[in-house]
């Protein structure tokens, strides 16, 4: 009876232990690989974007990927919180949201993505989403401005473009 309570106390605290912890969403959490990763990946961006290469650009996108502020470039209803742009719609127009100056701009101060790179917890998948923006509009006194962000995941060893969202 002692060891089925002890076995049962033993199992209780490290299935807590176990299955309890949180998940940490910081660089220090980044594999070396994929660090490795995610540099070749931001070379190869900046690289597309300095070049306004569509071929290079969409081999570093995941299609189809969401997009909030696409919806103003096209004739998609209004209503819809965001876009799904599928590789045609990208290659149709879509592409220009990553040739905008500011974006370039931004991109070429950064000689490592991870000065702009920041992470977020994603509650629904319980996956750490990492994330690189820019100021699209600057703050003013009437205005909080507006900056665009774009969500990359690591797919099939490789890490691609999966969403691209604004605040506010």
């Amino acid at each position: 009876m002692l060891f089925r309570i002890t076995g049962l106390l033993f199992c209780l605290f490290f299935g807590q232990v176990l299955f309890g912890q949180t998940y940490y969403c910081d660089t220090a959490h980044i594999s070396q690989t994929d660090k490795q990763l995610i540099e070749q990946f931001w070379v190869d961006f900046k690289t597309a974007i300095n070049t306004k290469d569509k071929v290079r650009l969409s081999s570093l996108i995941q299609f189809s990927f969401t997009c909030d502020y696409c919806i103003a470039n096209t004739s998609k209803d209004k209503n819809d919180a965001y876009l799904r742009v599928t590789k045609a719609l990208f290659n149709s127009a879509q592409y220009k949201i990553f040739f905008d100056p500011k974006l370039v701009k931004t991109a070429n101060k950064s000689s490592s993505l991870f000065s702009i790179l920041f992470i977020t917890k994603n509650d629904t998948s319980k996956l750490c989403d990492l994330n690189f923006g820019y100021a699209s509009a600057e703050p003013s006194k009437q205005w909080e401005g507006q900056q665009h962000f774009f969500t990359i995941k690591k797919i099939n060893d490789k890490f691609l473009i999966t969403s691209a969202w604004t605040v506010p």
